[in-house]
């Protein structure tokens, strides 16, 4: 083999060894990251289209014309300058490397196809379970008495109080209860209070009555709301807030949306938190008797809204700050459509009906089917 054909066949080979590398890397990163796997599914598909296998094999095989011509060799009758036999060409002899890539080569097209069909059936039950939340069907049981704190005729009660402010956490409860309080009202945060609660915990009934971070002296106690305000937030200032959620409050919502299951560990935490906006808020909508949006709802205007004494609810006070102290990067709708789809146009939706038009300015995602009422 003269010094030409060595160089070929030690390009040849380093070639091989980049390509298994390359394939191992990439399928070990495919088991490490399985709750990404449409970002790799795409990548993997840029390399095995980008790589042209026989093209590869081709160019390593070219006839050395001009060292044939030098040395007066007839490749017709002796061996290929690869040292194979007559008629036996590099890439088919069972012992080179190149026989070993074209069997891992299917057996890595075989684990993409796998992984359409995973990702098709996963992509099925998103859609399924984001129906299912616009059709505010997310209960085991139809008995309002069962989901719901509200006074009705055919609900047990332990006792009764005037209004309960619930929505998805981190749509300003806090600073709600605050003002009400700063105006002399009894009413709680995540408690109960004489007048009520404003509580996002409170949207749920617990069988076994735990709720995060509900005093011992001021528990629930099986009493129910006559009035039950809906107040809602921008889903993207909203969700991305709840991205910041820790362990115990994402484990009650878990408990209380059996529909989807695993909920808590949901990864990206993204797409977790646009899941729960989406359930959570149409689980409320179901028996609120009026709904409210924190961006243009002063607490005058809920409490009036609620019958309290007009004097007191026109109070003057300080001004309190509603800025938290949380830090949450921003999030945008193409960010949310990148990790799931159905629950996007879900959001959407329900962000049209609570009246944020500024969605049509906001996205690029917009799908005019949307406008249909719900």
């Amino acid at each position: 083999m003269g010094r030409s054909g060595s160089i070929l066949a030690a390009g040849e080979l380093s070639a091989v060894v980049c390509l298994f590398v390359a394939i191992g890397c990439l399928m070990f990163a495919h088991q490490s990251i399985l709750h990404t796997a449409t970002a790799l599914d795409a990548s993997l598909r840029v390399l095995v289209h980008a790589v042209d296998v026989n093209a590869v094999i081709g160019s390593f095989h070219q006839p050395q014309q001009q060292s044939d011509q030098a040395s007066n060799v007839n490749l017709k009758n002796t061996k290929s300058n690869t040292g194979h036999p007559k008629g036996e060409s590099f890439y088919d002899n069972e012992q080179t490397p190149f026989h070993a890539f074209r069997k891992a080569r299917d057996s890595f097209t075989d684990h993409i196809s796998n992984m359409d069909e995973m990702l098709a059936m996963e992509n099925s039950e998103n859609a399924e379970l984001a129906r299912c939340a616009m059709a505010g069907r997310y209960w085991d049981s139809d008995d309002i008495c069962l989901h719901s704190h509200k006074v009705l005729p055919s609900c047990k009660s332990n006792g009764e109080l005037p209004l309960l402010v619930t929505g998805v956490g981190r749509s300003g409860t806090h600073h709600m209860a605050s003002s009400l309080r700063h105006r002399g009202f009894d009413i709680c945060h995540e408690a109960v209070c004489s007048l009520g609660s404003i509580s996002w915990t409170y949207a749920v009934v617990d069988p076994n009555a735990f709720y995060p971070w509900e005093l011992a002296r001021n528990r629930i106690k099986g009493r129910r709301f006559h009035q039950i305000f809906h107040l809602v937030r921008h889903p993207l200032r909203c969700i991305a807030s709840l991205t910041t959620y820790e362990t115990l409050s994402w484990r009650f919502i878990e408990k209380h949306t059996p529909q989807v299951p695993n909920l808590a560990s949901i990864q990206p935490v993204l797409r977790r938190a646009l899941v729960h906006w989406v359930t959570w808020n149409r689980m409320v909508e179901v028996y609120a008797d009026r709904r409210f949006r924190t961006e243009d709802t002063t607490p005058k205007t809920l409490c009036l809204a609620a019958g309290f004494e007009i004097e007191q609810c026109e109070k003057q006070i300080k001004r309190l700050s509603n800025k938290a102290k949380r830090s949450h990067p921003e999030v945008t709708w193409e960010e949310l459509y990148s990790v799931d789809k159905e629950f996007t146009q879900a959001a959407m939706r329900l962000a049209h009906k609570y009246g944020y038009d500024d969605i049509r300015k906001e996205s690029t995602v917009w799908d005019n089917d949307d406008d249909v009422a719900l």
